[in-house]
């Protein structure tokens, strides 16, 4: 069977090429389907391959045109003619395949619908299935749209197989395959849930190699790796703990560095991201893979985020020896009020402990804040702007609360009648033009995040705390100030050339 895994459009769509990713997940999927014989293919509907990669707005214009370049992003959905969608065409119809896999976020509800529906259109006997955080926690929606043949519910790796055997004529029949959703005979069957993987060893590295566009890698600023699956906590705002169901997996530090140096190799990237939900989760653990990352000499500078209330010194110092040179703390808010209503289980005290421990021994300290809960006020937005502007952290990442399927905050935002009872998810994106509050209006909201979202630009800016942020990746990479250079010199001559010719067209 030929399998086509898809990320869909997203981020192209709204105008804006970013640095390119290789989806950590999808490439799981592809190992597992080519290791039982398919013929595979990865695309990436959001890497591009052409000048403007990397060139994009800053980060207070994308804020304040986030409302402009979402209804961008509605309108491309229904341009067939627009480029993103030709390439689609051109992938789809190169490839032939005979199983489309869609990797799903809920802002990408909208794309990824577009995509169903041509390679539907191109092949109508094409099998479609969806994966990922939504459909697994929306199904009968999802299915609802037609031209989706199947769900993938929560871990795919071996339920995606047998799907595809059975597809083939070769496996269990569709009722016997556990973790899936599907239409039979104008009814909506909905089979048992698959048990979660419990030896992630078992699993081979992500098939990189599959890639169908190359050239669209080239300039991955870093590498996605997870060490474990899971996370035990549960915060009101993340379908995580429910999507891996509360529970936490490791694998072995032997197979993480095997994964890193293939990664790092193949896309020759020089940074690697520990995409874990709490990478320091389990001390000893953290302890193990460390010292075998300085047993075997990586040389790798490293990011990865972790919890504020499971730091500790000694730890902190082995990660700084094997590499780490960022470590973010999802904070989200700057009120105790709100951190208990968030269920975060952590206070501000245990916060500001955190990132003084952090300074203390030269990690660079990241913070991730959230604002526009159901329940927020704008004394909190206020108290959570104090947080943020009194930690120096040399990174901020400054985000808009939207409810996610599968959160608990999504659930009250329902009993509150902030979501309708079927929301379009076409309108959720990660710069929401929605608002969730129900005790400050829209208008109060949109001046305290532009004031917000205006403080964190300029404070990017700041030299200072640029060679804050970048001084530990110099360790493992003496040439890391001159490449930072060199990509903001190519940036602005890009720019400078792209808008050159944006006026030379106006005039003819």
């Amino acid at each position: 069977m030929r399998a086509l895994l898809i990320r869909p459009p997203y981020k192209r769509l709204k105008g804006f090429e970013e640095l390119p990713i290789f989806s950590l997940g999808v490439g799981y999927l592809a190992a597992v389907l080519e290791a039982e014989g398919h013929e595979v293919g990865i695309y990436h509907g959001d890497n591009s391959t052409g000048l403007g990669v990397g060139i994009v707005p800053d980060e207070f214009t994308m804020f304040r045109e986030r409302g402009e370049s979402h209804a961008r992003y509605l309108r491309s959905l229904g341009e067939d003619d627009h480029p993103v969608w030709r390439e689609v065409r051109r992938v789809i119809g190169d490839f032939s395949p005979d199983f489309v896999g869609v990797s799903v976020l809920t802002g990408e509800v909208g794309s990824a619908l577009k995509v169903s529906r041509i390679a539907k259109e191109m092949n109508p006997s094409t099998a479609v299935a969806w994966g990922g955080a939504h459909p697994t926690f929306l199904p009968d929606d999802v299915l609802g749209y037609g031209g989706i043949d199947f769900i993938v519910r929560g871990e795919g790796e071996s339920t995606i197989a047998e799907l595809c055997a059975s597809l083939e004529g070769k496996g269990p029949g569709l009722r016997s395959i556990r973790g899936i959703s599907f239409i039979e005979g104008g009814k909506t069957i909905h089979n048992p849930d698959r048990e979660c993987i419990e030896d992630l060893d078992a699993l081979p590295v992500p098939a990189a190699h599959l890639v169908l566009r190359p050239g669209a890698y080239r300039r991955m600023p870093f590498v996605g790796v997870m060490a474990s699956r899971g996370c035990p906590w549960k915060c009101a705002y993340c379908s995580s703990p429910l999507f891996w169901r509360r529970t936490v997996r490791f694998r072995s530090p032997g197979r993480v560095i095997e994964e890193v140096r293939y990664l790092t190799r193949t896309f020759n990237a020089r940074i690697v991201n520990f995409l874990d939900d709490n990478f320091t989760v389990n001390r000893e653990y953290v302890t193990e893979l460390c010292e075998r990352m300085i047993e075997e000499r990586l040389n790798i500078s490293w990011l990865t985020m972790t919890r504020a209330d499971i730091l500790e010194e000694p730890l902190l110092k082995l990660m700084k020896r094997a590499g780490c040179a960022g470590l973010s703390i999802g904070i989200e808010s700057g009120s105790d009020r709100m951190l208990k209503i968030i269920e975060k289980r952590v206070d501000l005290r245990q916060i500001r402990e955190a990132y003084e421990l952090m300074y203390r021994n030269g990690i660079t300290a990241g913070a991730n804040f959230i604002i526009g809960f159901p329940e927020e006020t704008l004394d909190d937005i206020r108290r959570t702007f104090s947080l943020m502007r009194s930690l120096r952290t040399p990174s901020i990442i400054f985000n808009i609360f939207e409810p996610l399927p599968g959160s608990p905050l999504m659930e009250r935002c329902a009993e509150l009648g902030l979501v309708p009872e079927k929301p379009d998810w076409r309108r959720f994106g990660a710069w929401p033009v929605n608002h969730f509050m129900k005790d400050v209006s829209r208008d109060d909201f949109e001046k305290a995040a532009s004031e917000i979202a205006g403080w964190v630009y300029r404070y990017h800016r700041s030299l200072t705390r640029r060679l804050r942020e970048y001084r530990l990746f110099i360790v493992n990479d003496p040439l890391f100030i001159f490449r930072k250079g060199w990509s903001y010199i190519r940036r602005r001559l890009i720019r400078l050339y792209l808008a050159a010719r944006g006026g030379k067209n106006n005039k003819t």
